[in-house]
């Protein structure tokens, strides 16, 4: 695929989402963020451990990319933001080797959704 169909493919299916989304490079650089993400100034060309005060040099301690990368799934993990519980997601784009979507779900919202529903 080439990258502005990715990015294409990335704004049609995330622009929408309730949450903040970031299309990413295997080095960390954000090549896309969804409208949310836009709106919170998630800077695109930045480096996503530069959003957490708490991370290092490389990457944040908690992140998985690496690991959804190399198994080529979806992988999920338990956190925290403010105090809030969520759901940490990093999924590899099928078909390219070096590009994955990240975001958060904030755990209470989402299960006041569905039991709302």
């Amino acid at each position: 695929m080439s990258p502005e169909n990715a990015l294409s493919a990335f704004h049609s299916m995330w622009d929408l989402f309730p949450e903040p989304v970031m299309l990413l490079h295997r080095n960390r650089t954000i090549l896309a963020t969804n409208d949310l993400g836009r709106r919170f100034g998630i800077p695109v060309g930045g480096r996503c451990h530069q959003l957490n005060p708490d991370a290092g040099d490389l990457h944040c301690r908690q992140c998985r990319a690496n690991e959804a990368l190399r198994t080529g799934q979806a992988v999920t993990s338990p956190s925290e933001k403010n105090g809030m519980p969520l759901t940490a997601f990093w999924i590899p784009v099928q078909g390219e080797a070096d590009l994955y979507i990240h975001f958060g779900i904030r755990t209470k919202a989402l299960r006041e959704a569905m039991t709302s529903a």
